[in-house]
């Protein structure tokens, strides 16, 4: 039992450092696409004032991602740990988790490329008639740069809904 746990846990330390890596880089990428989108929105739903980071907006935003997202690799972690640990037996455990982990991640990085080709290619005007998107020097990069974290986080959510079937699948439990 204390293997299973100390298992679980390593497992839930994993993914929300995998997560906050991906959310770190992740919003490195959409700042350079959209600034507005973290200093007229992020910035504030996350507190950080002015001062913070020296005013570096990289620095910022990389602290958001990782405030951002390492609660959903908790998630990821006990869901994937806890069906690893009670279906497979020890020895493909380490196995199994790290490509479950590195699944899930795959489906929010495709997701998000989808997200920028969603918000780049399809939403011209759509939603753009808010007042506070019209108070933007540039509504279209805003647009985008928040489609790319609704479509990543719509990714790992699929991603991780995959992943349990998958690992029932190779455990070969069927659904009644």
């Amino acid at each position: 039992m204390i293997n299973k746990v100390f298992v679980l846990f390593g497992v839930v330390v994993l993914s929300v450092v995998i997560a906050s890596a991906y959310g770190a880089i992740h919003n490195q990428i959409t700042y350079s696409i959209s600034e507005e989108y973290f200093t007229k929105l992020k910035f504030n739903q996350f507190g950080l004032w002015n001062g913070a980071f020296g005013n570096n907006g990289f620095k910022k935003s990389a602290f958001v991602g990782v405030l951002a997202t390492w609660w959903f690799g908790a998630i990821i972690g006990l869901i994937i740990g806890i069906l690893t640990i009670f279906i497979f037996n020890f020895n493909k455990k380490l196995k199994i988790i790290l490509k479950q982990v590195f699944l899930v991640l795959v489906f929010a990085v495709l997701a998000g490329i989808i997200g920028f080709l969603v918000g780049k290619l399809f939403i011209n005007d759509l939603g753009m008639n808010s007042n506070f998107i019209s108070n933007l020097d540039d509504p279209k990069a805003f647009v985008i740069a928040g489609s790319i974290h609704n479509f990543s986080y719509l990714g790992g959510l699929v991603g991780l809904f995959y992943s349990v079937f998958h690992l029932f699948k190779l455990n070969k439990v069927k659904f009644n």
